[in-house]
């Protein structure tokens, strides 16, 4: 009766986001051994800024503390434009490109990748990548699970923001209301604000 085991019911343990990727990417590997890459990039609609929020790929991460403006990054700005992910079953189209990015995705062995943009609500949150070190993986075999895969990295995502946005609210209340009735505790509690 209790035989079967929930696949992705480990996200529902109280792990990292980084930890949540590592299961996803395990999970997805073992489906489709060819994904030897799963990241993803945060967008920072303040200073339009993309940034490496969190990977699992079979050796290093290739780009580390990664972070590049969106509107400098044509490539990338022009999926945000459509609005749909981009398929690219060979990354030698970038070999010319100056970019750090192409550059260090292929020197770690990288040949193919599907990129998604990712969404909480309409509003743009970044980008999952799914890299591959072989040609031509990506059709539609597998494209729809990389689109589960990446709708979840959303939801888990969105959710992480949306407790930081609740706490940060809720600090910004208390110090208003400390501020009113204990000025220094409603400084203190407006720097610790900043660490939230």
């Amino acid at each position: 009766m209790f035989g079967h085991k929930d696949l992705l019911g480990r996200l529902n343990e109280k792990l990292a986001i980084t930890e949540k990727v590592d299961y996803l990417y395990k999970i997805t590997n073992e489906r489709f051994p060819f994904i030897s890459r799963i990241a993803v990039a945060m967008y920072d609609a303040d200073c339009d800024l993309i940034k490496t929020f969190a990977h699992s790929t079979d050796t290093g991460n290739p780009l580390p503390h990664y972070q590049t403006k969106l509107s400098e990054a044509r490539s990338l700005n022009n999926i945000v434009k459509e609005g749909k992910p981009r398929i690219v079953n060979d990354l030698s189209i970038f070999d010319k490109s100056d970019h750090k990015h192409a550059q260090q995705i292929k020197s770690h062995g990288f040949q193919a990748s599907y990129t998604v943009p990712l969404y909480n609500d309409l509003e743009f949150l970044g980008f999952a990548f799914f890299n591959s070190r072989e040609k031509n993986v990506f059709g539609s075999d597998n494209l729809g699970y990389l689109d589960m895969i990446a709708r979840l990295l959303s939801l888990l995502i969105g959710r992480r923001i949306s407790e930081v946005k609740t706490l940060h609210g809720a600090l910004k209340t208390a110090t208003e209301f400390t501020g009113h009735r204990d000025p220094e505790t409603g400084a203190h509690l407006d720097r610790m604000a900043h660490f939230v």
